[in-house]
């Protein structure tokens, strides 16, 4: 067989594939091989390899053999008996003794607890520990081989996440070396500590921690990780993988991950239509607007809608909510009411139009910013009756308990927490306010101030501008910042943090703003609000909009 253009292709039944059988020969003879159809349904043993078995093994000029087939790829690498994945030759890999240093050196990790996790900006510590440990210095040849190891193409394509995830064995192969996966993945972990405990990006880049979830395999299936096993945690960590076909960003998880969204591989669709469906049957799926905020201000050139996260690219804006745990409830236990529209570009939503931006103040460069939060806001925050400096801090963390290592929502004695640590001369705890005061930065790096028309405080990403519409949406999570256009619809600039109005105050406020008569006393129905949904019984009136 010379090449694909001499194969004749056979119809493949819904549950089959074909696989390809390797011919008896000498070393120096044309390789030989021949086709032949599996029922995966009871499959014999085979073994699955990367990058050039299924351009043979599907017939590339048939896209609805293709989408069949996309379709089945995570039984493929489910079922095989062992995942032979093979990355180029590297340039002086000889130097492959690193990886069984850090491998063998397992109590690294918890030693690394006990006195060289700071929290301080580094590079730091990285003398003792290489003195300790015997590691490598990061400027070494040894560290420089193994971070052009991770910088090989195999790990940063799209498909390839389904095979490592999926295998019950992967074997590398590099050049003439054969690596066992769980050795990767243990020099992985080591790499990272380092990376942590000295803030070295030599030792490891923060970008390639995104190889850890495909590494890790089926060893992240258990059912405490399956919150990280989501479609959207996942297509969000491998956002801007090497894909030829923008849509295959989606197809290549469509089995590998929890949560997927119900859409089939079509390859005649334009890949912005396959985004977009992916997104509004995440929502639907999810119950969640978290995919909006996947979104990122960067994708404005994009001809994908406001709404709909480019997944070619990688992110560079933070996001308030997060994609596994659900920290806020501004809407109450409302539910998302949506539906695609003119000719699946523009997303319908529910709610209501709560606010509008007066103006915004940036902390960036602007050693005045705290003098101009006292002119906009005053000496009190009238809708939390807070001091402007508590108001501050708790608007800066997005209330969230940011010295801890999992943040958790502010609370009663979080300030005096934080006065504590600051004033602690314990080692520790003294790098726990650093790491804190470092966390809060690093958070507002890309985020403004916003002051509202009803003067309220909050955050938003820079792109914010005076005029903006602050909105809730039904079984929304936070905010929505989006921009009136001429149409009569939105644009979505992004989510946003409104303190004293992250758990359904703002539906209270629009309550009693409608039904000034009511007995306000009461609010005991934004824990029902689900219920008086689906009864259409909201104690509010809502509005559509409609993001383009």
């Amino acid at each position: 067989m010379a090449g694909t253009a001499e194969i004749e292709y056979r119809e493949v039944r819904l549950s089959s594939c074909r696989v390809i059988d390797l011919l008896p020969g000498d070393y120096l003879a044309p390789i030989q091989c021949r086709i032949r159809h599996i029922d995966l349904e009871d499959p014999p043993s085979y073994e699955a390899i990367s990058l050039w078995a299924d351009c043979i093994c599907i017939n590339q000029r048939d896209s609805e053999e293709k989408s069949r087939q996309v379709l089945l790829m995570g039984d493929i690498y489910s079922k095989a008996s062992k995942i032979w994945p093979r990355l180029k030759e590297l340039e002086e890999f000889e130097n492959k003794s690193i990886t069984y240093r850090l491998n063998d050196q397992q109590e690294w990790a918890e030693d690394s607890k006990k006195g060289y996790h700071f929290n301080e900006p580094g590079p730091r510590n990285v003398e003792e520990i290489t003195a300790a440990f015997g590691i490598p210095l990061p400027e070494s040849r040894e560290i420089a081989n193994m971070g052009r190891f991770w910088k090989r193409a195999w790990f940063h394509r799209a498909w390839t996440f389904q095979e490592s995830h999926l295998a019950r064995e992967r074997i590398f192969f590099c050049g003439r070396w054969e690596i066992p996966s769980l050795l990767l993945l243990r020099v992985l972990v080591s790499l990272r500590v380092l990376w942590k405990s000295t803030d070295d990006d030599r030792y490891l880049e923060p970008k390639e921690l995104r190889i850890l979830a495909m590494m890790k395999g089926r060893s992240s299936w258990s059912p405490q990780n399956q919150v990280n096993n989501t479609f959207l945690v996942t297509i969000n960590l491998r956002r801007g993988s090497g894909c030829t076909l923008p849509s295959d960003f989606i197809y290549c998880l469509l089995r590998s991950t929890t949560e997927c969204p119900a859409i089939i591989p079509d390859y005649t669709k334009p890949f912005w239509q396959v985004f977009t469906e992916a997104t509004f049957h995440t929502v639907l799926g999810t119950k969640s607007f978290a995919t909006l905020g996947c979104v990122d201000p960067e994708d404005g050139d994009s001809i994908l809608p406001s709404w709909v996260p480019d997944w070619r690219r990688r992110k560079t804006h933070s996001s308030v909510t997060s994609l596994s745990k659900r920290k806020y409830n501004c809407s109450g236990s409302s539910e998302p009411v949506v539906k695609l529209c003119a000719e699946e570009k523009k997303l319908s939503v529910i709610g209501i139009l709560w606010d509008h931006v007066d103006s915004t103040v940036t902390s960036r460069k602007n050693s005045k910013y705290m003098q101009e939060l006292m002119m906009k806001v005053g000496e009190v925050y009238q809708p939390t009756q807070e001091s402007l400096n508590d108001t501050w801090m708790r608007t800066a963390c997005t209330d969230l308990t940011l010295y801890e290592s999992e943040p958790t929502r502010w609370t009663a004695n979080s300030a005096a927490r934080v006065e504590e640590l600051s004033r602690c001369d314990d080692e520790l705890q003294a790098a726990a306010y650093t790491a804190f005061i470092r966390a809060m930065v690093k958070q507002n790096v890309d985020r403004v101030y916003i002051i509202t028309q009803q003067g309220r405080l909050g955050t938003a990403l820079e792109q914010a501008r005076a005029g903006d519409v602050i909105a809730i949406a039904l079984g929304s999570e936070v905010p929505f910042l989006l921009r009136a256009c001429a149409d009569g619809g939105y644009k979505f600039i992004s989510e946003c943090y409104i303190h004293g109005f992250m758990d359904g105050e703002a539906l209270v406020d629009e309550w009693k703003r409608q039904k000034p008569d009511a007995d306000h006393g009461d609010i005991s129905w934004l824990e029902n609000l689900h219920d008086l949904q689906s009864k259409g019984e909201l104690p509010f009136e809502t509005q559509e909009f409609i993001l383009s």
